[in-house]
């Protein structure tokens, strides 16, 4: 008795460019898992730059804890791309449906905070794309007492 089940790799018949594409996606995957996991702070600090002095076992505990969720998943991938190709277009689609926040947004600090957000801005910017011919979304207007936009953002999305 085996700990995986017979390879499927001979049943695929996809472009192999995309096993190819998926295997180092894993490997990026684990690799990003093994520093959030492995650092001393889990690049809470060192690389993200947040400011650690309050609450510090909590964030480096949320980093350590997404780190050990990135190896498992990462080589759950790498087992798609090496034992099971059928089920390479599934993961493929499920790594884009993961990372389509930070592939839609252009820069940093307009990412979203929360899936919410992300499924909320995605959809505003689908409705409004649909509704005129300029592909372009425009923001909601400022509050001109307060200078945010804050009493408008229900009306957007």
């Amino acid at each position: 008795m085996s700990l995986l089940p017979p390879s499927t790799n001979h049943l695929y018949r996809g472009s192999l460019a995309s096993v190819w594409f998926l295997g180092l996606y894993g490997l990026l995957e684990f690799g990003t898992g093994c520093v959030h996991y492995c650092l001393p702070d889990g690049g809470a600090g060192m690389i993200v730059g947040l400011d650690l002095t309050a609450n510090k076992h909590t964030i480096i505990g949320v980093f350590a804890w997404m780190g050990a969720l990135q190896i498992a998943y990462g080589l759950g991938i790498i087992v798609v791309a090496c034992w099971y190709r059928l089920l390479v277009p599934l993961f493929l689609g499920l790594g884009l449906l993961e990372r389509r926040p930070e592939i839609s947004s252009s820069t940093p600090s307009t990412w979203p905070r929360s899936p919410a957000e992300s499924l909320a801005k995605n959809a505003r910017r689908t409705f409004t794309a649909s509704l005129s011919s300029d592909s372009r979304v425009s923001e909601p207007p400022k509050d001109t007492a307060s200078g945010s936009a804050g009493s408008h953002v229900l009306l957007y999305i």
